[in-house]
């Protein structure tokens, strides 16, 4: 007598595609795949633009910072400068 083994056996229909479900590309499992491969495409183009968004923002109200604190570095030697030429001109 001889042995039989069983093995499984695999249809391979297609990276979306249910095993076993043959040539119908609107299978049950194989339709909620790829709608689901979609709508995880979409959720995260929109949370790269998000966060894109988000870091663009943060670069301008940043930089808009920066660009105050300089002026008032800039208005604090301005006014020290006057100040010791003004003290610099006093015979003493």
């Amino acid at each position: 007598r001889e042995a039989h083994i069983s093995t499984p056996q695999h249809d391979v229909s297609g990276p979306f595609l249910a095993p076993n479900s043959g040539d119908d590309p609107h299978h049950e499992l194989g339709f909620y795949r790829e709608a689901m491969a979609l709508t995880n495409l979409i959720l995260t183009v929109v949370g790269v633009g998000a966060a894109v968004m988000l870091l663009r923002k943060d670069v301008k109200q940043s930089s808009a910072v920066f660009r105050r604190n300089i002026r008032h570095i800039k208005t604090w030697l301005e006014e020290e400068s006057a100040a010791t030429t003004m003290m610099s001109s006093y015979p003493w």
